[in-house]
């Protein structure tokens, strides 16, 4: 299996309508013509996961540059159908890692377990925490509310490690970087 980097517009656009809609919940998609406007503003990078030329599922990045500092954080990872249960999520994050070299802090959002409706929503959200645990990812405590979604915050090792304080503001300044004023003043919270 190997990562590329994906710079095709219709295969990106691909993603989001018969992919992204479908595997994240609505209040946690971003709408295509906001990762468009990212894409043409530099502020957004794709990959995908690949065996030979079949696409086994895909990650996509916020990627602001702030003062000088590359910041990255995992917007969406996703395996396809035709790649699960054979070791390709955790090969794709780890082939991330290891070929987003550049970056100053890579953050991820998990949905909170502590804020799940139900035991199964708990249990799942458990689940995905130990999967990036499982591949490098540092437990965070530092906590958000994007959109109604509450996720907890995660950093992969890319370089020194940050404190919480440093995540919650790196983290901020990521979506001030990219999103409007009345989007941070009603639709953001960091804890």
């Amino acid at each position: 299996m190997e990562i590329r980097l994906l710079t095709d517009r219709k295969l990106i656009k691909k993603i989001h309508k018969e992919h992204l809609l479908k595997d994240f919940p609505e209040n946690e998609s971003t709408p295509w013509i906001y990762i468009k406007a990212m894409l043409d503003d530099g502020k957004y990078e794709c990959y995908g996961l690949y065996d030979g030329e079949e696409l086994l599922g895909y990650a996509f990045f916020l990627k602001p540059k702030i003062e000088g500092k590359k910041y990255y954080l995992l917007d969406y990872l996703a395996i396809f159908e035709n790649g699960r249960n054979r070791g390709a999520g955790s090969e794709f994050v780890r082939l991330l890692g290891r070929n987003i070299t550049d970056a100053d802090c890579i953050i991820a959002e998990i949905e909170d377990p502590e804020m799940a409706e139900n035991e199964e929503g708990r249990s799942l959200r458990t689940r995905r925490m130990q999967f990036y645990q499982r591949n490098g990812y540092l437990i965070t405590e530092a906590k958000a509310n994007v959109r109604g979604a509450d996720y907890c915050l995660i950093e992969f090792p890319s370089g020194p490690i940050h404190s919480d304080d440093e995540i919650r503001e790196i983290y901020t300044e990521i979506y001030r970087n990219v999103a409007p004023p009345w989007f941070m003043e009603k639709m953001f919270e960091i804890k």
